[in-house]
């Protein structure tokens, strides 16, 4: 017999709404994306569209390339789902600068 509630259980689809508080140079900003059924995706700066793009999910590695960089460039980050809302993105090999200084290290909250 478990004790184990399923209502506890990490949601590991990355489909829906996602935020982080952010800062550059000093400055606060809250970066949003949506990743849609569809595998595609798109980032919100401040609710400004900076970026849409197309993504893959091969078990715990997503794929992604956007208008940022070349979109024949794909860059491969490891998800790691944590706090039942929450997933971060390590990269593990991406030859567009902007979108791996970005992205590297980001934590993401699920939007409800």
């Amino acid at each position: 017999m478990s004790c184990q509630n399923n209502n506890s259980k990490t949601d590991t689809s990355v489909i829906g709404d996602w935020d982080a508080h952010l800062r550059h140079n000093g400055k606060p900003y809250v970066l949003k994306a949506h990743f849609g059924a569809d595998n595609n995706y798109e980032g919100f700066t401040d609710g400004k569209l900076f970026v849409t793009g197309k993504y893959t999910i091969n078990g715990d590695v997503m794929i992604i390339s956007d208008s940022l960089c070349n979109e024949h460039y794909e860059g491969k980050y490891k998800i790691a789902f944590f706090a039942k809302d929450s997933l971060r993105f390590s990269v593990i090999e991406d030859t567009c600068k902007m979108r791996n200084q970005g992205i590297n290290g980001l934590a993401v909250k699920r939007l409800q």
